[in-house]
């Protein structure tokens, strides 16, 4: 076990607790050994006695990292955890003998229950008896699985832009290929042989079965990297600089945001191309809010209206001039509406 504090003693403030006592910011560094892996977490917050967050992020094989500018607008409320799911971010990375096929057995630790297992390992250890549960992207599929696996340990749940559906979302991307080519057409007349080059190939994906689609979809999506810096929304320029700044705060690479073992993983050990949590919606009893970017093409706001409508009692934001990262385009309006939904 690694445990590295980083604490100051400082005024509460900022809508604490108990503004009128003194209390010691805390900023812990964890590396554990939790259910036959090493999982990172960090928790940063100003008073043990308030609640805990923990932020589930997306992929699979994203990190918590790109969550540490915004999770700071949190941390007088809530104690957040920032939890590198297996595999992932400054967790221990997996090692498959061909790097791009593990075999059953090699993927096996990637199952759901096991990340759910990870998860109630990180709470123990701990030492809360429940907690909010934020999920993004991927997280929001991982989130619905653990809030109806264990609803006694959870105090509320936050789906921000997240999963539903892997066939959904590979539908929307390929819907979101058509309408940024379309745009570029429309803006570069010069450009059509790209474009109707790219349009014959979404079109052609749209005919292969579900696996197949799957799986050759990130090829198109690397050629439609001019599209997504065209419709990058500015806000996230602004935030990117404040996690270059949270990196070399902490020393940590820009690589260690993404590893592709765990989706490769969560491919042959859960047939990831087809999974969906679209049953579960119903199950979900604790109080829920959903957020969704306007302006997301990869979780769009229909789907955030699904989720809404089959999830009993919960309460939708959209938030207008955000994509898929709101807390990156639009961070005070996503802190204000969690906020208010985790406020006692």
């Amino acid at each position: 076990m690694r445990v590295t504090p980083l604490a100051v003693l400082v005024l509460v403030g900022c809508g604490a607790a108990h503004p009128t006592t003194r209390a010691t910011y805390f900023d812990e560094d964890h590396v554990e050994a939790i259910n036959g892996t090493r999982l990172h977490y960090r928790v940063r917050g100003w008073d043990r006695r308030h609640p805990y967050l923990v932020l589930l992020h997306g992929g699979p094989g994203g990190s918590a990292l790109p969550f540490y500018p915004w999770g700071a607008s949190l941390e007088h409320a809530v104690n957040v955890v920032y939890l590198d799911q297996r595999g992932a971010g400054l967790s221990q990375r997996a090692r498959f003998a061909d790097p791009a096929q593990p075999t059953p057995e090699e993927a096996a630790p990637f199952a759901i229950a096991n990340q759910l297992r990870d998860l109630e390992g990180v709470r123990a250890q701990l030492g809360v008896t429940r907690w909010h549960v934020l999920g993004h992207s991927y997280g929001g599929m991982l989130g619905v699985e653990y809030v109806v696996a264990h609803p006694e340990r959870v105090i509320s749940y936050i789906h921000m832009d997240g999963l539903l559906s892997v066939p959904m979302i590979d539908e929307d991307w390929l819907a979101y290929a058509e309408r940024a080519l379309r745009e570029t057409a429309r803006l570069d007349p010069a450009s059509t042989p790209r474009t109707d080059a790219l349009q014959a190939r979404v079109a052609a994906l749209r005919a292969l079965p579900q696996d197949e689609r799957d799986r050759e979809l990130d090829g198109v999506l690397g050629e439609l990297r001019p599209e997504r810096l065209r419709d990058r929304l500015p806000g996230a320029d602004a935030y990117d600089a404040r996690l270059d700044a949270e990196l070399r705060r902490y020393g940590v690479s820009p690589a260690a945001m993404s590893a592709p073992e765990p989706g490769l993983a969560l491919g042959v050990a859960e047939h990831f191309a087809t999974r969906d949590v679209l049953a579960l919606l119903p199950r979900v009893t604790r109080p829920t809010l959903v957020i969704g970017g306007v302006q997301d093409p990869i979780v769009p706001p229909g789907r955030a209206e699904l989720a809404h409508a089959r999830i009993p009692g919960s309460r939708l934001v959209l938030i207008d001039q955000a994509g898929h990262d709101p807390f990156k385009d639009q961070p005070d309006a996503v802190t204000r509406a969690v906020l208010a939904h985790v406020a006692p």
